[in-house]
């Protein structure tokens, strides 16, 4: 009994040691805390900022005729021909589809927009890549620019531009730009169209 009250418990912390070994390892406890407060800072001052505008808006059920259905009802009739057009439905397609762009393009101009249109004529291939390319005896095509900015124009704009069915049955637009203002132009631009 009396070796249980004078031993140690192997429980108990000893600050005196917990001290030593972080003093030991000081210049690596330093290091790395200087490393992540400059990788931090980095990080915060040069990532480019992005900015999400939405549009939200819904097309006026049944103003275009007196009649008004119930959905289920609506649903039926426009099966049978009877019924007003999905307006919905088509402006979903259509929002996503070239001819819209085209048309979005003329009141925007997304062709002069750095974020849609990053093509560059003038790239040159890297070394490694040019000497791969003549040892396999790859020949370079020519590129039609006009069709090659606006395949790039197509491939960011259906990346940078979300269309979406709210729950309560509006058109949800949310574009993505480095301008907030350019941002909200563009989603009410598209919203505009659609109506």
């Amino acid at each position: 009994m009396p070796d249980l009250l004078n031993s140690k418990s192997k429980d108990e912390i000893n600050l005196r040691d917990l001290f030593l070994t972080l003093w030991a390892y000081k210049l690596l406890i330093i290091s790395t805390c200087a490393l992540g407060i400059f990788f931090g800072a980095y990080y915060a001052l040069y990532t480019k900022k992005v900015f999400t505008s939405e549009a939200i808006f819904n097309f006026d059920k049944g103003s275009s005729s007196g009649i008004k259905l119930s959905e289920s009802l609506s649903a039926i009739s426009s099966l049978s021909g009877l019924g007003l057009p999905a307006k919905k439905n088509n402006a979903l397609e259509k929002i996503m589809g070239r001819v819209f762009i085209e048309k979005l393009d003329k009141k925007l101009n997304l062709r002069a927009d750095p974020y849609f249109n990053n093509y560059n004529p003038n790239l040159v291939d890297p070394m490694w890549k040019s000497l791969i390319k003549r040892s396999i005896g790859w020949k370079k095509v020519p590129i039609d620019t006009h069709e090659a900015i606006w395949q790039n124009i197509l491939s960011v704009y259906s990346e940078k531009i979300v269309v979406e069915e709210t729950e309560e049955g509006s058109i949800k637009i949310m574009a993505t730009h480095e301008s907030p203002q350019r941002a909200a132009d563009i989603a009410n631009g598209i919203m505009n169209l659609t109506i």
